[in-house]
């Protein structure tokens, strides 16, 4: 599924992404239910989820303007 983000939706998430700093893929906040809340674990969560959705982005809208899509039908 392809989220083909509008600008506004990359702005609005940018402005998540730096309010905090994004946990690492290997963050054990990102695999536990029920541990420890901290402080900044919502801004933090938040700024993975933004992270994670550009990145996505990025990478299909990157595969979609590969020189095979230019090609004249």
């Amino acid at each position: 599924m392809a989220l083909n983000l509008t600008t506004e939706q990359r702005k609005k998430l940018e402005e998540i992404l730096a309010l905090a700093e994004p946990y690492p893929d290997d963050a054990e906040e990102l695999h536990t239910l029920d541990g420890e809340r901290k402080p900044d674990h919502v801004y933090r969560w938040n700024a993975t989820m933004a992270k994670k959705f550009l990145e996505q982005d990025d990478r299909e809208k990157s595969k979609n303007r590969s020189p095979e899509n230019d090609k004249e039908i």
